[in-house]
């Protein structure tokens, strides 16, 4: 086929469809229309969940009549003037892509709108191409309402998907708009609902108001009162001025809110996972067991941000972002510390060394292939190749693994022996063999899949004449494996064809008493004499409507009482108990919290993600207690038994707390192995 240019049509559907992706951008771009536009009350309205129709209203500054026909007019905007004038921009829009991509893919776009100048506003109709058609002369105050019906009426997959999971994509919105909520403090924010004939106020938020007092109304006073004030402000590190961090952190010691994490740039909400990472590092230093909650705002200069990245202006560049993130990190380390409500931080201290990075690397010059013996000598196991060994040192240590380099081109390359070996021995480690099985793409820890792709030890040399693809492990072949013995009183090796690998005898087993404890253990419910309803904000609410079967799959009794207030519907009948241990709302929350950010089609049938948290960690006490422990000798048969209950449980590549149950040290041709 020739190359050709395609028409304007196919241009315009094309683009439009990458500005507005789904429900929530959609509301994004008018929300964001009407803050640009000085609004100091935004009402939203969506009937059928915003599947329907759309509608938002604000009282801002409004459209002039000569600017009418730009309106829905591609790259015609009022806020940039030209390209200099971007890293200046203090809007939330300047491309002028907004409602020409909604009017391209809705059914039918309309705007009412009247600017203070006039005494009178005017009805506009456009055409998909953005096009006006009609302005009649209406009755409205100063502002714009902006209507929008059949969203994705030209895109029949988007669609589709809109029709069937409208309640998903209406709390994902919510989401969204609670971004924005949380950081546009001067505006008024209502959000009506209308569905099923009945119209509901999902969200009201009073204006002139601070981040707490929004915090509180959107997600409970309790979450409000759990944050303390936070601000920084740092010296010039941009070589231009200073920068400052501004808003509210979780206190120490104040329980689990990981859900509530905003980062905002310049008052835009933006997607920052390096500073989400950098605030949750700094609080594992304090509490380990969850993330806290943070709205954090960074004011940086203009000129150092870069936000013309991505069309939803959601991903920016920013100058210098390491210094930063070091920067924030100090400033959080010091402010949680001086609160002094805890004597000092919990250290963790994390090896920062792999298992690959110290493996021992042997020459030979011999053109015989060397011998791998294995040994037990008690609890100080060894591996040995051509004379050079590898010991386990202590009980409980974990086993090295010895690697022969078979190839004289990698030695004639090392300049530095000691750092060559570290470069090489991670190359090594992102080396994959082929073993005819099927190709998986998902890493060996926690895949939730029967078939993982596994990376070698051993680097691939002209003497493995083995094509270099990529290779993975199928639960069956557990039960295919040749057990060759048990190194260290801890370790099971085995060998499938070709291929060397080690099983954690300890981790394997416990894997397989922790599944059989969910699978045999059965939830009791117990009726509470005085049922009590949940505080949740409309996301939160909505989002455990539809994910109820979850909750009840758990042992949790829900009634959904639709007369009840918004936030105040679900009522808690009964909590469940299992092994003694009784379960509460605390319970719940966490749980939907996990399902928040799992959010997705089939999330209900996911077991790793809709099981209770606490009833997690206690069947994970349980089965590593009562496991197969390290220093354990075990005869052949309890070998076997171990690895034929690796080939029928659900997850057997890792154990409940994360550890491998099995590794793969690397390719040795039968020949060479000596028992």
């Amino acid at each position: 086929m020739s190359i050709a240019k395609l028409d304007t049509e196919s241009v315009r559907l094309i683009c439009s469809g990458q500005v507005v992706v789904d429900l929530a951008s959609a509301i994004k771009e008018l929300v964001e229309n009407s803050l640009d536009a000085a609004a100091t009350l935004i009402e939203i309205r969506l009937v059928d969940f915003g599947a329907s129709e759309i509608e938002c209203a604000d009282d801002g500054c409004g459209v002039a009549p000569a600017d009418f026909t730009n309106i829905v007019a591609r790259h015609k905007t009022s806020k940039l003037s030209s390209i200099a004038a971007l890293h200046t921009v203090g809007c939330f829009g300047f491309r002028g892509e907004a409602l020409s991509s909604i009017c391209k893919i809705a059914a039918d776009l309309s705007v009412v709108t009247r600017c203070r100048s006039e005494k009178m506003g005017a009805r506009l109709s456009f055409t998909r191409d953005g096009v006006m058609t009609t302005a009649v002369t209406c009755a409205r105050r100063f502002g714009t309402t902006v209507k929008v019906k059949g969203l994705f009426e030209e895109l029949p997959a988007r669609r589709a998907d809109l029709e069937r999971n409208k309640k998903r994509h209406y709390t994902k919105a919510l989401r969204i708009l609670h971004e924005y909520a949380l950081i546009a403090t001067h505006c008024r924010l209502r959000i009506t609902l209308h569905t099923n004939g009945k119209s509901f106020t999902t969200v009201a938020l009073r204006g002139k108001r601070t981040i707490r007092e929004g915090i509180s109304s959107l997600f409970g006073a309790e979450l409000a009162q759990s944050l303390e004030q936070f601000d920084a402000v740092f010296g010039d590190k941009l070589n231009t001025s200073q920068w400052s961090a501004h808003g509210l952190v979780l206190r120490a010691g104040a329980g689990r809110y990981d859900r509530c994490q905003y980062v905002y740039c310049n008052g835009r909400p933006i997607d920052a996972p390096r500073i989400v990472r950098a605030v949750n590092d700094t609080w594992r230093r304090l509490e380990m067991e969850h993330k806290p909650a943070f709205v954090i705002n960074l004011n940086l200069p203009r000129a150092a941000v870069d936000i013309n990245v991505t069309p939803n202006k959601r991903e920016v560049f920013i100058y210098n972002e390491t210094s930063i993130l070091d920067s924030l990190k100090g400033a959080l380390k010091s402010h949680w510390e001086s609160k002094g409500r805890v004597d000092t931080f919990k250290q963790v201290h994390t090896s920062t060394s792999s298992c690959a990075a110290s493996i021992p690397f042997v020459q030979t010059s011999s053109s015989q292939p060397p011998k791998i013996k294995m040994q037990n000598r008690g609890t100080s196991g060894m591996l040995s190749a051509a004379g050079v060994s590898c010991k386990a040192k202590g009980k409980n240590a974990v086993t090295s693994c010895v690697v022969v380099q078979l190839g004289p081109d990698d030695a004639s390359k090392r300049k530095e022996p000691r750092d060559s070996t570290r470069k090489f021995a991670r190359k090594a480690y992102q080396t994959v063999v082929d073993w005819k099985v099927a190709v998986a793409c998902e890493r060996l820890r926690g895949s939730k899949h029967s078939v993982v792709q596994i990376y070698s030890l051993i680097a691939t040399t002209h003497l493995s004449p083995r094509p270099q693809s990529s290779a993975a492990l199928s639960k069956s072949d557990f039960e295919k494996m040749s057990i060759i013995g048990q190194f260290n009183l801890g370790f099971l090796t085995c060998k499938l064809r070709d291929d060397l690998f080690i099983i954690d005898q300890h981790a394997a087993d416990e894997k397989f008493r922790y599944e059989c404890n969910w699978k045999d253990t059965k939830l009791h419910t117990q009726p509470l004499l005085a049922p009590f309803s949940l505080q949740l904000g409309e996301s939160d609410e909505q989002l455990f409507i539809e994910t109820r079967s979850v909750f009840e799959s758990n042992g949790f009794t829900m009634l959904i009482d639709e007369a009840a207030p918004r936030g105040a519907r679900v009522k808690v009948l009964g909590l469940p108990i299992a092994k003694g241990v009784a379960f509460g709302e605390a319970d719940i929350r966490r749980l939907l919290s996990m399902l928040a950010k799992s959010e997705g089609p089939g999330i209900e049938n996911d077991n790793d993600n809709t099981r209770l948290p606490s009833l997690h960690a206690l069947f994970a006490s349980k089965a590593c207690r009562s496991a197969i422990m390290i220093g354990t000798a075990l005869k052949r048969s309890q070998m076997a038994k171990i690895m034929s209950q690796l080939a029928v449980i659900d997850h057997p590549w890792n154990c409940p707390h994360g550890r491998p149950t099995v590794r793969h040290l690397g390719n040795v041709p039968a020949e060479w192995l000596s028992h």
